[in-house]
């Protein structure tokens, strides 16, 4: 009998959570680059994660912007079911007091 394959998810750590902000900053709204160069430069520093896990975090990261009217030009739909934790990691990199 086959096994039955179980996904895993992750679990964003706040320094993962700062990776994605950082690098969203820098790319998506300090410039304008494409999603993919943005997923391929998070790759570069968190290789564990997969590209969907990515791509949920920046739609989180567009959400968080969105809420807080912080103009991007990333070109992902908005998730709005985001971590506090993310959320923080958000304020530090954007120099956002709490």
């Amino acid at each position: 009998m086959g096994e039955k394959k179980t996904s895993r998810r992750h679990r964003w750590t706040y320094e993962e959570c700062e990776i994605v902000c950082s690098i969203f900053k820098s790319e998506c709204v300090d410039s304008s680059n494409s999603v993919d160069t943005v997923i391929s430069k998070i790759e570069e520093s968190c290789p564990s994660l997969s590209k969907g896990s990515i791509r949920m975090k920046l739609q989180n990261t567009v959400c968080i912007c969105n809420e807080l009217g912080i103009k991007h030009n990333c070109d992902v739909a908005s998730l709005s079911d985001y971590s506090q934790q993310h959320m923080d990691a958000f304020k530090l990199i954007f120099g956002i007091d709490s």
